[in-house]
């Protein structure tokens, strides 16, 4: 069922999608001193419709990202749940399912998993 989501478009209910989200350090912050990371990091996100192209995006942002904070990036599922049903207004809400990438090798990790299936 076509239903327009909390944000902006419309999807079907049911969709899936992956939530890439990152935290930098913020260049003013002198880390000797540790971090407080609701005032000296910000949080990047974005998206992505497979989970494929997810870890292959989640593994470039690891790798060439410099100030990332805990040197983590994390994938979420993301699902289209309804908000309202009497105004066929839904939303995308976390899932369970969360994939963290924290070396150089987890998308080649990742990618030979999949083959042994």
């Amino acid at each position: 069922m076509k239903v327009r989501i909390v944000g902006g478009g419309t999807g079907h209910l049911g969709a899936t999608r992956y939530k890439i989200e990152w935290l930098i350090i913020k260049s003013d912050v002198n880390t000797q001193d540790g971090i407080d990371p609701d005032t000296d990091t910000d949080t990047l996100i974005e998206y992505r419709p497979e989970k494929d192209s997810a870890m292959r995006r989640g593994q470039e942002i690891f790798t060439t990202t410099n100030n990332l904070c805990w040197k983590v990036v994390t994938l979420t599922k993301q699902i289209v749940v309804w908000l309202s049903e009497e105004q066929l207004l839904a939303t995308w809400k976390d899932t369970e399912e969360q994939t963290e990438i924290l070396t150089d090798d987890d998308y080649a990790l990742y990618l030979s998993a999949k083959k042994e299936l």
